[in-house]
C-alpha cells in the first residue's frame, strides 16, 4: 500500500492515468514494467553522454542526480513496488519497476510521483518559465514485460541506451525520418541509408510460406545471399519464415537491406536490436507506406500483399523485362 492517505482527487487523478494505457492490463496487479519519461521538447537536460561507442560515460546533471535519488526512493515510498533498474539520458529516462501483487498504487501514480520530483528539482534550478513550467513532456510510454527472457532483453536494451546515442551521434542522417519520399509512383517515408535505393540492382525478396523445411530455407538463404554479395540490394516485408531467414542471413553477413515496414516512424524512433546496428553502419533502409501507429498492426493478407508490392514497385527489373 501507499503510504500515506489516498484523496478522492487523487483516485481520479489514477482513473484518468489508466485512460491513457492498456485497459486489459492491471497496473496495480504483479507485473514488470519498463516506463520511459522524456523531458518537454526532448530538452537535453538530465545527462550528457561522453566518450566512444566502445566506453561510454553518463554525467547527471543536478536534475538527474535528484531524479535516481528519487527512484532509489521507491521502495520506501511504495509497498510492493521495487525499482530494478535506471537509465539516464539526456532528454529522456527508462526504468524498469517490478510490482509483486501486493501494491494499492497504479503505475500512472508511481510514474507521476518521480515526475513531481523531477519539477521539483526543475524549479529549484531555476529552470522553470512560463513557456517551460514543467520539465516533462505530457504522459509516459510503458510496456508490460512477460517473463524473464523478456526483462533480461529490455535491460540489456537500456543499458545499451548510451552506446546506441554515441552511434546515432557519430552518424545522424542515418537515422533521420525521411517523409513523402516517391519512386515508382509510390510514396512512402523511411529511416536509414536512402541511397540503398539508388542501387542499380535492386531485388524483392518473396518465399512462399510452403517453403519450410531446414534444406529449402537454406538453398532459398544461399541463392539470396549469393545475390547480395554479387553486389544487389534485397527488399522484403520479411513475413514468412524463408524470408525472415534471408533477413537474419544478410544480418549476420552485414549486407545491405531494405526492410518494408506495415506502419511508418515515431518522430524519435529508431529501429531495435541488431536492426539498430545495420542501420548505423549504413546497411540498412526501412520504409513505409502507412502513418506510424502504436497499436499493434494486425498482419491481414491484403496488407501482406501491399507491403510486397511496395517491395517489388522498388526493385529493378529482372534482365531482359
Amino acid at each position: 500500500m501507499e503510504k500515506g492517505n489516498e484523496s478522492g482527487g487523487k483516485r481520479r487523478e489514477v482513473v484518468s492515468s489508466m485512460k491513457r494505457r492498456a485497459l486489459w492490463h492491471d497496473y496495480r496487479g504483479l507485473s514488470i514494467y519498463m516506463v520511459t519519461i522524456e523531458t518537454g521538447g526532448r530538452r537535453p537536460l538530465l545527462c550528457e553522454i561522453e566518450g566512444t561507442p566502445a566506453a561510454p560515460r553518463v554525467w547527471p546533471s543536478p536534475l538527474g542526480r535528484a531524479l535516481k535519488e528519487a527512484w532509489e526512493r521507491m521502495a520506501v515510498v511504495y509497498d510492493g513496488v521495487r525499482p530494478l533498474w535506471f537509465q539516464l539520458m539526456p532528454d529522456h529516462l527508462h526504468g524498469i519497476l517490478h510490482f509483486d501483487g501486493t501494491a494499492d498504487v497504479h503505475l500512472g501514480r508511481v510514474v507521476n510521483g518521480l515526475k513531481i520530483a523531477g519539477n521539483k528539482a526543475y524549479r529549484a534550478a531555476g529552470l522553470a518559465s512560463a513557456e517551460e513550467p514543467s520539465l516533462w513532456a505530457p504522459g509516459y510510454h510503458d510496456r508490460v514485460l512477460g517473463d524473464e527472457n523478456h526483462l533480461a532483453r529490455m535491460v540489456k536494451y537500456v543499458k545499451d541506451n548510451p552506446r546506441r546515442a554515441l552511434m546515432r551521434r557519430a552518424n545522424p542522417r542515418l537515422f533521420e525520418v525521411v517523409h513523402d519520399l516517391e519512386a515508382a509512383g509510390r510514396k512512402f517515408e523511411a529511416q536509414g541509408n536512402i541511397f540503398l535505393l539508388e542501387r542499380p540492382e535492386r531485388v524483392a525478396v518473396r518465399v512462399s510460406r510452403r517453403v519450410k523445411t531446414g534444406e529449402e530455407i537454406a538453398a532459398v538463404v544461399e541463392r539470396f545471399v549469393a545475390m547480395a554479395r554479387g553486389g544487389a540490394v534485397l527488399m522484403s516485408p520479411s513475413i514468412s519464415p524463408g524470408e525472415m531467414a534471408v533477413r537474419d542471413a544478410l544480418l549476420d553477413a552485414e549486407l545491405p537491406f531494405v526492410l518494408v515496414r506495415p506502419s511508418g516512424f515515431e518522430r524519435y524512433g529508431k529501429p531495435s536490436g541488431r536492426l539498430f546496428e545495420a542501420c548505423a553502419a549504413g546497411l540498412l533502409l526501412q520504409v513505409s507506406e502507412h502513418p506510424f501507429t502504436t497499436r499493434r498492426v494486425e498482419l491481414t493478407r491484403p496488407l501482406c500483399e501491399e507491403m510486397n508490392s511496395l517491395a517489388a514497385a522498388l526493385a529493378t527489373p529482372p534482365p531482359g523485362e
